[in-house]
């Protein structure tokens, strides 16, 4: 059985990790040249890594748990949030007219009566001020695919016809992604769900669940595993680091 880190690693609800400037720039000039070098993604060993790990979700450090992830599913998760994000944001404008159509059919419904003016006044704020917070969500996750060069790319894709001229879905992952810093774009999309699920009232949420301790860690080749109880926590090797490896990859150590 895979530990609930592996499933939960692919539903990431985060919050956008913050830094105190000023603080962070007397480190820096504190810091002898050799450990001003950019940290190395991954760990030494799996048992580092889940110290890592441990430590990025205890700060809600979003960059850190991406570079605690196999490069090949950071790539998959990339991708799975563009569209996931994509498909939010098309339906924030029918969701809230929906919702309120629905709001008022219940409050007449209930009462038995047509709702006064100074009600319909009050739900008609109601409407605008949804109506506002969606704007700003919506100009916000522009600036995210235009930050990234993702939004002519996927406007060009979609005019295209996407996979249905005959490209792999591994193709089409790889061309929308080409020279993405896919660190930073999960990040980003990261804080904007975030934003997305605090305007609607949703209880935040720490981005993993991590068990209090994983023992009995075994390692075969660049594969490894680790035990939560009776469930499995898997790792993979890549260019001599460790990283998480979510169940759904295939070949690691049993």
């Amino acid at each position: 059985m895979d530990h609930p880190l592996s499933r939960s690693l692919a539903a990431l609800r985060p919050t956008l990790p913050w830094t105190v400037v000023a603080t962070a720039a007397f480190l820096v000039a504190a810091l002898p040249l050799p450990l001003l070098a950019a940290k190395q993604p991954g760990a030494e060993s799996p048992q580092a890594l889940v110290a890592r790990l441990k430590a990025a979700a205890q700060k809600n450090d979003f960059g850190e748990l991406v570079d605690c992830i196999a490069p090949t599913d950071r790539r998959e998760m990339a991708a799975g949030l563009v569209l996931g994000t994509t498909m939010m944001v098309a339906f924030m404008d029918m969701g809230s007219d929906m919702a309120m159509g629905m709001a008022q059919g219940m409050a007449e419904g209930v009462s038995g009566c047509e709702l006064t003016a100074e009600q319909k006044a009050e739900m008609e704020k109601g409407k605008a001020d949804a109506k506002a917070k969606t704007a700003e969500l919506q100009a916000r996750y522009e600036s995210i695919l235009q930050k990234h060069g993702l939004k002519d790319r996927m406007e060009a894709m979609q005019a295209e016809g996407g996979e249905s001229r005959g490209g792999s879905p591994e193709e089409a992952i790889g061309k929308l992604l080409a020279g993405v810093d896919e660190r930073a774009l999960i990040a980003d999309l990261m804080g904007f769900m975030s934003a997305l699920g605090e305007s609607q009232g949703q209880e935040e949420k720490k981005p993993i669940d991590l068990p209090a301790e994983l023992t009995d860690y075994k390692i075969d080749g660049d594969h490894a595993t680790a035990k939560a109880g009776d469930e499995t926590v898997r790792f993979v090797r890549v260019d001599g680091r460790w990283y998480f490896e979510p169940s759904e990859n295939k070949g690691a150590a049993s």
